[in-house]
Parts: structure tokens; sequence; C-alpha cells
């Protein structure tokens, strides 16, 4: 990792545990931002962490995932998920709201 990233990403955003250089796994170069997944030994959580570089300075933005650094990598190369794809799912699972609560409810009488 770049030694200018490293300031970024010091801790656990949930215990505050300092991470170790081995706990934070480059996942992606985006060219004026790169990824980042870093796994908290102390308390197991993961985060995903940007860090953004423009006209020398740096920031970072962070997210707590379920997610491993090898799923990080592998959905990278994924296309993204589009508004349309969003509505049509939510169409399909409106159609089928019946099915699906009588499928529930047939599960609690058995």
């Amino acid at each position: 990792m770049e030694p200018n990233h490293l300031r970024l990403i010091t801790h656990c955003p949930l215990c505050r545990v300092t991470y170790l250089e081995a706990q934070i796994r480059f996942c992606s170069d985006l060219g004026s931002a790169k990824v980042y997944h870093c796994t908290c030994l102390a308390c197991a959580h993961a985060m995903i962490a940007v860090v953004m570089e423009n006209s020398g300075w740096s920031s970072s933005i962070g997210m707590v995932t379920d997610l491993s650094a090898e799923d990080v990598k592998r959905l990278d190369h994924e296309t993204s998920v589009s508004a349309d794809d969003c509505v049509r799912f939510h169409d399909d699972l409106e159609g089928q709201t019946k099915a699906w609560c009588r499928r529930l409810l047939e599960g609690k009488t058995a």
C-alpha cells in the first residue's frame, strides 16, 4: 500500500483498534481512487475504504461490509445494478406478493 494511504486507513471504525498493515488489502485501482479492504482482528468486522487523490490532497470514505477482500475484487469486474434493474425486481416482487405470503403461511402450519 502507498505510504500516504496508510495514514488515512488507521483503525477499525467500530471498535477503534488500530489496523496492522497486513489487515489492509489493496483491491482495485480506479485511477484517482484506490479501493482497500480491511478486516479487524479484534472485532472481526470488515470495511471497504476508498482513498481518493486530487491535487496533492487525499481523502477517504469507509463503509462497513460483510464482503471479503476476494468478494470486493470479484465484484469489481461485474456490471452495476441499474435503476431499471431495481424497478424490474420491485415489480416482480410486487406481482408475487400473494404467492410469497401463501408459502410463508404454509411453512408456519407445517
